[in-house]
């Protein structure tokens, strides 16, 4: 017979055996549920594969550590229009590009997406700092208000960073969860994930999904709901043009309604024969404008998505211009198509009020961000009025976003930056001159002979010293460099006949290797140059990019904007991307001199 103590350990026995089994049976339950976070979801209505959590995120804006982001098998499988894939990006850029929007510290992630721009590194967009005490006594009604000065300057580049928010920020969660992903991949090499084709569990790396479906390190599902605008950069006009009259406006539309912007050309779905024409002013493999610049978004559309797009009609189209809506249907779509029209269109009611929304709110929502650049309510109401009266802000915003070039455009403008400009130049006393001749003078604008221009710049000279030193008395100037750029050969050559003279006082920078095109249209770049080199529409767009990014060297700078080009220089000089922080602008048509008064049309 059982002791009383015998049943007691008897009686323990089997409570521990039943411990030891729920124990077991909870652990067999957190595995499986551990392993099926990485199963795909085959039930009709959650057919997604999950790619992480966005737990392991910091130092990064709008964190979230609730959100999980799925990738659908719809987007994985589906035919895809992706990004260019070059060969200097990687997914740390992108990830940065994608988190770091919202203003922080100037030593750290905002800086990432304000570096996109062709601005030089010691110009005001990129090293904004100013007495904020003072900032408060800016008044645009005081002539050359420095306070004022710096005011615009802030405004330009928070408004840079609302546009890339509208633009990128559909992409955050995603990253989040990719981030997570490559996170825990360094903490455990042997991660465990399920192949999602066979269902049969590897140790694969934690990327595999994404490999396994071709993803480019830029190209991304974006949240479901996510809204875009499609539209073509327009190829019956030069880049200069169909930036100015077109693009900018279609960036003004998505910007407006909160929709994501893509330009796209030669894809070869949907009945939209603008969107399948090749992009003639480009000549890599893609034939559209990633060519050399980045891409306007990393959100990634499908066949399906283009096959099921509503194109907005020219009275939709007119509607929004008045109002800044559009109707109800319209407003529904996921895609939407604009093909570009052919003239610059008028500003709709809403677009800068929307700048304004954008730029509170990244202050109002994030707290991290309260005391970025030391900007408080007072400061932002200053920018506001400077946002919302400023004749060109949205455009110029709007194209300081469309020239951001790629990194292997940018890399090889700024190989032969360094080698054209000494390395003692001083942008304080150098003028700037781009010259538009060739096409351009049969019927859209007047043109001079060189000779001409060389008398404007020593004209300018006297009158920008004069008006620095207040100081009459001396014949002596502050200029002695002149960074030439134009597209006809014959204006680069003219120098010749100066740069061997005494009296001549400026050194001459050019570019050359400048392909000197002799034109604005893409269809015409074709070609070879006197050197016998090759000439395609992709090295007469890195030739005027760097055109771009020489006239951002000068203090004082001379325009002629009857040109369209010009006007792209003009945008970046007024955002603040010169390397002289107070730069001087002249317009051709505002020259003291009427023999240099060039009229636009003939």
């Amino acid at each position: 017979m059982a002791s009383p103590l015998s049943k007691i350990i008897n009686g323990n026995k089997i409570l521990y055996f039943l411990l030891a089994f729920l124990s077991v049976l909870q652990i067999i339950h957190l595995v499986n549920s551990s392993l099926m976070s990485y199963l795909p979801h085959n039930d009709e209505e959650h057919q997604e594969v999950l790619l992480g959590t966005s737990n392991n995120i910091h130092n990064e804006a709008v964190i979230n550590n609730s959100t999980t982001f799925q990738n659908s098998f719809v987007w994985l499988n589906a035919t895809r229009l992706p990004n260019a894939n070059e060969r200097l990006m990687t997914k740390e850029i992108v990830h940065n590009l994608i988190m770091n929007t919202v203003p922080m510290d100037t030593a750290d992630g905002s800086m990432d997406v304000l570096k996109q721009t062709m601005c030089f590194e010691d110009s005001t967009f990129l090293t904004w700092e100013a007495d904020h005490d003072a900032l408060k006594s800016a008044n645009k009604t005081i002539p050359n208000n420095y306070q004022y000065a710096q005011i615009k300057a802030l405004a330009y580049r928070l408004a840079f960073l609302a546009l890339h928010e509208n633009q990128f920020s559909p992409a955050r969660n995603e990253a989040m969860a990719r981030y997570s992903i490559r996170h825990e991949q360094d903490e455990d090499q042997n991660h465990i994930l399920v192949n999602s084709t066979s269902g049969n569990s590897s140790s694969t790396q934690s990327m595999s999904f994404l490999d396994q479906y071709n993803v480019g390190v830029f190209d991304y599902e974006c949240d479901p709901g996510t809204k875009f605008l499609v539209t073509n950069h327009a190829n019956g006009k030069g880049f200069g043009a169909a930036s100015n009259t077109q693009a900018i406006d279609q960036i003004h539309l998505g910007m407006t309604t909160g929709r994501v912007v893509l330009f796209m050309n030669n894809i070869p779905y949907g009945p939209w024969w603008d969107l399948r024409n090749p992009y003639k002013g480009s000549s890599c493999e893609r034939h559209d404008i990633q060519c050399k610049f980045l891409p306007m978004s990393p959100c990634v559309l499908t066949k399906d998505d283009i096959e099921n797009a509503t194109e907005i009609s020219k009275e939709a189209y007119q509607a929004f211009l008045k109002t800044g809506k559009l109707n109800n249907e319209l407003d529904d779509e996921k895609v939407l198509i604009l093909v570009a029209g052919g003239y610059k269109d008028p500003e709709n009611p809403l677009l800068r009020e929307t700048y304004v929304k954008r730029i509170f709110s990244m202050y109002e929502d994030n707290a991290h961000t309260a005391a970025a650049w030391n900007v408080d309510g007072e400061i932002l109401e200053k920018v506001k009025e400077v946002i919302m009266t400023e004749k060109y802000f949205p455009n110029h915003v709007a194209m300081t976003y469309i020239l951001r070039p790629n990194l292997e455009a940018k890399e090889e403008i700024n190989r032969i930056l360094t080698k054209v400009v000494p390395a003692d130049f001083n942008p304080e006393s150098s003028i700037g001159l781009a010259i538009r001749a060739s096409d351009k003078c049969r019927r859209e604008s007047q043109c001079m002979p060189f000779d001409d221009y060389m008398q404007l710049v020593r004209e300018l000279a006297a009158k920008r010293t004069l008006a620095r030193t207040g100081d009459n008395s001396t014949n002596s100037s502050l200029y002695d460099t002149l960074v030439l750029t134009s597209e006809a050969i014959e204006m680069i050559d003219g120098r010749f006949n100066y740069t061997e003279r005494e009296d001549f006082p400026f050194k001459i920078i050019v570019n050359d290797e400048d392909v000197m095109q002799g034109a604005g249209r893409p269809v015409r770049y074709w070609g070879s140059t006197r050197e016998n080199l090759k000439i395609s529409p992709d090295t007469v767009m890195l030739s005027s990019l760097t055109a771009i990014k020489l006239q951002l060297l000068s203090e004082s700078s001379v325009l002629n904007f009857c040109s369209n080009f010009h006007k792209m220089m003009y945008s970046m000089l007024e955002v603040g991307c010169s390397r002289s922080k107070q730069n001087y602008l002249e317009p051709l048509l505002d020259n003291d001199n009427p023999k240099f008064r060039m009229k636009c049309g003939l």
